[in-house]
């Protein structure tokens, strides 16, 4: 059955999740933005996801989490003693239910078998990182000239640009507003 995105768009598999993972290498659990936290506890319902990527972890494969996909994986017990990142609206609440994991603000983590990063962009930054260092510097630039990306971001850039790099030209109290919404997000 065909699964529906935020956006409207949807998939059909071609297979089930669990049918015929022998040959990979790599999962990347990709989630969405949800505009709100119930979005976010549906997903958590599916225990045959959470052991099928325990078994992909016992096997050695590489697990990924991209924007909320990075929950799915501490869910799991996947992250525990793990460097990991998550889009940064959603940091604070992150680091509060899994206070196992090492939780960064940084676009993207990579630690050992495991990788994550903040979605969006942050995930084509990680991308070309990985093609780097398993094809070579020359592969991720031709990758990364294909997309038309300007460069690739290095892991440490931060996630969010501070207010006074984006209203740089804005009147004080708007840049007030601004910022006391960004603190109470959630």
């Amino acid at each position: 059955r065909g699964v529906a995105s935020a956006a409207g768009l949807s998939l059909s598999p071609d297979s089930l999740v669990a049918s015929d993972s022998r040959h990979l290498d790599a999962l990347f659990v990709c989630g969405a933005q949800p505009a709100g936290e119930a979005s976010l506890q549906e997903v958590a319902s599916n225990p045959a996801l959470l052991a099928w990527l325990k078994r992909l972890a016992e096997r050695g494969v590489m697990l990924g989490g991209i924007s909320t996909g990075t929950r799915e994986l501490a869910r799991a017990g996947l992250l525990d003693g793990y460097r990991a990142t998550i889009h940064w609206q959603r940091a604070e609440s992150f680091r509060r239910d899994f206070p196992q994991v090492n939780v960064s603000h940084q676009l993207y983590e990579l630690d050992r078998d495991r990788v994550t990063c903040g979605g969006g962009t942050a995930a084509m930054d990680m991308m070309m990182t990985l093609i780097a260092q398993q094809h070579g510097r020359a592969l991720a630039e031709k990758v990364s000239e294909h997309f038309v990306c300007e460069r690739i971001r290095l892991a440490d850039e931060p996630q969010h640009v501070p207010l006074k790099n984006r209203f740089a030209h804005a009147p004080q109290p708007l840049v007030e507003a601004v910022t006391l919404m960004e603190a109470n997000i959630e």
